[in-house]
């Protein structure tokens, strides 16, 4: 995808809006090949401004204009509390769960919310009436959800092809979204699920090893290892924004590997440092020094200063 405006999208207050002669020029396919006039037509049916439309074609951000106005179907129509009412939960709680997704506090009167949403919280409702969670537990799962699923959201938009994409591309790329919306919703959704599946079938296993081998009430033992980047704080003061940022996204990259692939699992990763944790020392230890192997290996990893260091620990619970 390419760049978009702004969240809302709506143009920015601050940016003089396109001419006539660049809107029309932008909007119009030169070759005839591609519906340019079909994509300003389904964005500004989606409830985009005539002028964000035209930023977006001027800045050759037409893909991502065409994600934002169809990432949320609906209208807003109820505030909190109207919503938490209709959900049958209290409006406490639904503006706990609100915040712990990641967004921020609304004004009582403020209406922000769609159906969507309501349908959403329905749901969640459902799950505690079952007993498969309460109303504590759905903070907490809400807000491991909300953090993985914005963390998700911003991989897709920052995603960009090896060659930067061409007027033509984004624009075809805009025009598939809009002319079959579902396609790329449904194949995204489908690929979650299938993740999340995945990873609760392994949690779910590790789960019962634990019930297998353990005692009622014993405390289960793990190694917990540790890598970061050495002089990380005084290179983030001599590189440049992008070039630290490929370096902690390709420290990242090969710390995930090299763990996952060791039998142990991230538990989080903050900047330079990755924890991690797995079921005995003996194996912390090796991908501990698999970590500093390949930190010391890598391309972009090895430079002058730039190295990792690893480590592992048994806690005391």
């Amino acid at each position: 995808m390419s760049g978009g405006p702004g969240e809302d999208g709506e143009a920015r207050a601050d940016r003089p809006a396109p001419s006539d002669r660049q809107a029309g020029r932008a909007a119009t396919d030169p070759d005839g090949d591609l519906p340019a006039e079909r994509v300003r037509r389904l964005l500004i049916e989606r409830g985009a401004t005539p002028v964000a439309v035209d930023h977006a074609f001027v800045d050759g951000r037409v893909g991502l204009l065409a994600i934002d106005r169809l990432a949320l179907p609906g209208e807003p129509r109820y505030t909190a509390a109207e919503m938490a009412a209709e959900a049958g939960l209290s409006s406490e709680l639904t503006s706990r769960l609100w915040q712990a997704l990641g967004f921020p506090a609304v004004a009582p009167d403020e209406v922000i919310f769609n159906d969507r949403d309501l349908e959403a919280l329905t749901t969640l409702r459902r799950l505690i009436d079952l007993g498969i969670t309460d109303g504590a537990s759905s903070v907490h799962l809400a807000r491991v959800m909300g953090s993985a699923m914005a963390r998700l959201a911003e991989a897709e938009v920052g995603a960009q092809p090896a060659a930067r994409p061409t007027q033509a591309e984004r624009l075809a790329f805009a025009d598939q979204v809009l002319s079959a919306p579902d396609n790329h919703f449904d194949l995204m959704a489908e690929l979650i699920v299938h993740v999340w599946r995945r990873h609760l079938q392994a949690a779910v296993r590790r789960a019962l090893t634990i019930e297998r081998t353990t005692e009622p009430g014993a405390v289960v033992r793990l190694a917990v290892g540790f890598a970061d980047l050495v002089g990380y704080t005084a290179l983030s003061q001599q590189l440049s924004d992008q070039a630290l940022g490929n370096l902690v996204s390709r420290f990242e990259e090969v710390a995930h590997d090299v763990v996952t692939a060791g039998g142990g699992r991230v538990v989080k990763m903050i900047g330079d440092e990755v924890m991690f944790v797995v079921a005995d020392v003996a194996a912390a230890a090796r991908i501990a020094l698999a970590l500093a192997d390949v930190f010391s290996d890598d391309d972009v990893l090895r430079r002058p200063g730039r190295h990792g260091g690893g480590g592992c620990a048994q806690p005391g619970r």
